[in-house]
Protein backbone atom coordinates (compact mmCIF):
# COMPACT_ATOMS: atom_id res chain seq x y z
CA UNK A 1 0.00 0.00 0.00
CA UNK A 2 1.19 3.42 -0.99
CA UNK A 3 1.37 6.10 1.50
CA UNK A 4 -1.79 7.60 0.50
CA UNK A 5 -3.57 4.47 0.82
CA UNK A 6 -2.22 3.27 4.12
CA UNK A 7 -3.33 6.44 5.71
CA UNK A 8 -7.08 5.76 4.20
CA UNK A 9 -6.90 2.16 5.33
CA UNK A 10 -5.63 3.27 8.98
CA UNK A 11 -8.32 5.79 8.83
CA UNK A 12 -11.27 3.84 7.45
CA UNK A 13 -10.20 1.16 10.20
CA UNK A 14 -9.72 3.82 13.09
CA UNK A 15 -13.71 4.51 12.12
CA UNK A 16 -15.62 0.92 12.22
CA UNK A 17 -13.58 -0.03 15.58
CA UNK A 18 -14.49 2.90 17.40
CA UNK A 19 -18.00 3.22 16.50
CA UNK A 20 -19.44 1.49 19.69
CA UNK A 21 -16.56 3.50 21.92
CA UNK A 22 -17.11 6.99 20.90
CA UNK A 23 -20.00 9.87 21.03
CA UNK A 24 -22.08 10.63 17.96
CA UNK A 25 -20.23 14.09 17.63
CA UNK A 26 -16.67 12.39 17.43
CA UNK A 27 -18.06 10.13 14.59
CA UNK A 28 -19.57 12.39 12.53
CA UNK A 29 -16.18 14.56 12.52
CA UNK A 30 -14.04 11.05 12.11
CA UNK A 31 -16.51 10.46 8.99
CA UNK A 32 -16.64 13.77 7.80
CA UNK A 33 -12.59 13.65 7.60
CA UNK A 34 -12.99 10.41 6.16
CA UNK A 35 -15.13 11.32 3.20
CA UNK A 36 -12.89 14.68 2.82
CA UNK A 37 -10.06 12.34 2.29
CA UNK A 38 -11.63 10.40 -0.23
CA UNK A 39 -12.46 13.43 -2.26
CA UNK A 40 -9.58 14.48 -2.27
CA UNK A 41 -7.81 10.86 -3.38
CA UNK A 42 -10.14 10.07 -5.78
CA UNK A 43 -11.03 13.45 -6.93
CA UNK A 44 -14.89 12.00 -6.52
CA UNK A 45 -17.07 15.02 -5.87
CA UNK A 46 -19.61 12.88 -4.27
CA UNK A 47 -17.36 11.97 -1.15
CA UNK A 48 -17.17 15.97 -0.37
CA UNK A 49 -20.66 16.35 -1.12
CA UNK A 50 -21.46 13.32 1.32
CA UNK A 51 -19.25 15.40 3.79
CA UNK A 52 -20.81 18.49 3.44
CA UNK A 53 -24.46 16.69 3.60
CA UNK A 54 -23.36 15.86 7.42
CA UNK A 55 -23.62 19.63 8.22
CA UNK A 56 -26.90 20.87 6.49
CA UNK A 57 -29.93 21.71 8.25
CA UNK A 58 -32.59 19.56 7.58
CA UNK A 59 -34.92 20.58 4.40
CA UNK A 60 -38.44 22.24 5.44
CA UNK A 61 -39.37 24.48 8.47
CA UNK A 62 -38.62 22.84 12.00
CA UNK A 63 -41.36 21.37 13.71
CA UNK A 64 -43.23 22.83 16.55
CA UNK A 65 -44.71 20.99 18.98
CA UNK A 66 -48.04 22.66 19.91
CA UNK A 67 -49.13 19.63 22.65
CA UNK A 68 -49.26 22.08 25.51
CA UNK A 69 -50.84 25.03 23.57
CA UNK A 70 -53.64 22.39 22.96
CA UNK A 71 -53.96 20.66 26.08
CA UNK A 72 -54.61 24.34 27.17
CA UNK A 73 -57.26 25.07 24.91
CA UNK A 74 -59.09 21.94 25.78
CA UNK A 75 -58.77 22.56 29.34
CA UNK A 76 -60.33 26.43 28.60
CA UNK A 77 -63.44 24.57 26.72
CA UNK A 78 -63.29 22.05 29.02
CA UNK A 79 -63.88 24.12 31.96
CA UNK A 80 -66.30 26.71 30.68
CA UNK A 81 -63.77 29.24 29.94
CA UNK A 82 -64.75 29.10 25.96
CA UNK A 83 -67.97 28.54 24.52
CA UNK A 84 -66.49 27.01 21.40
CA UNK A 85 -63.22 24.85 20.89
CA UNK A 86 -62.33 27.65 18.40
CA UNK A 87 -62.66 30.48 20.84
CA UNK A 88 -60.66 28.06 22.69
CA UNK A 89 -57.76 28.28 20.20
CA UNK A 90 -57.90 31.27 19.55
CA UNK A 91 -57.35 32.49 23.13
CA UNK A 92 -54.33 30.15 23.46
CA UNK A 93 -53.16 31.47 19.77
CA UNK A 94 -53.02 35.34 20.98
CA UNK A 95 -50.94 34.31 23.96
CA UNK A 96 -47.75 33.36 21.63
CA UNK A 97 -48.73 35.18 17.97
CA UNK A 98 -48.19 38.83 17.29
CA UNK A 99 -52.00 40.07 16.23
CA UNK A 100 -51.30 39.25 12.41
CA UNK A 101 -50.51 35.78 13.28
CA UNK A 102 -53.26 34.72 15.89
CA UNK A 103 -55.76 33.25 13.24
CA UNK A 104 -52.59 31.46 11.38
CA UNK A 105 -51.69 29.69 14.75
CA UNK A 106 -54.82 29.08 15.96
CA UNK A 107 -55.47 27.42 12.49
CA UNK A 108 -52.42 25.43 13.21
CA UNK A 109 -53.55 24.27 16.35
CA UNK A 110 -56.85 23.12 14.90
CA UNK A 111 -55.15 21.53 12.19
CA UNK A 112 -53.06 19.42 14.81
CA UNK A 113 -55.93 18.56 17.16
CA UNK A 114 -57.69 17.18 13.90
CA UNK A 115 -55.18 14.90 13.63
CA UNK A 116 -54.64 14.30 16.66
CA UNK A 117 -58.32 12.97 16.63
CA UNK A 118 -58.37 10.89 13.39
CA UNK A 119 -55.73 8.24 14.50
CA UNK A 120 -57.61 7.69 17.98
CA UNK A 121 -59.54 4.72 17.74
CA UNK A 122 -62.93 5.30 17.23
CA UNK A 123 -64.02 4.60 20.41
CA UNK A 124 -62.13 6.93 22.48
CA UNK A 125 -64.32 9.48 22.85
CA UNK A 126 -67.10 7.17 24.23
CA UNK A 127 -67.96 6.78 28.10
Amino acid sequence: MTGGNAALWALTQTVVASASQVSAGEMAVAIDDLLRLLAHKTGNADFLRAANALHRQPAGRPSIDDAKLIGEALWLHRNGKAKTINQALMKVARTVADEGGVKSVAERLRRKMHAAAKSLPRNSFSG
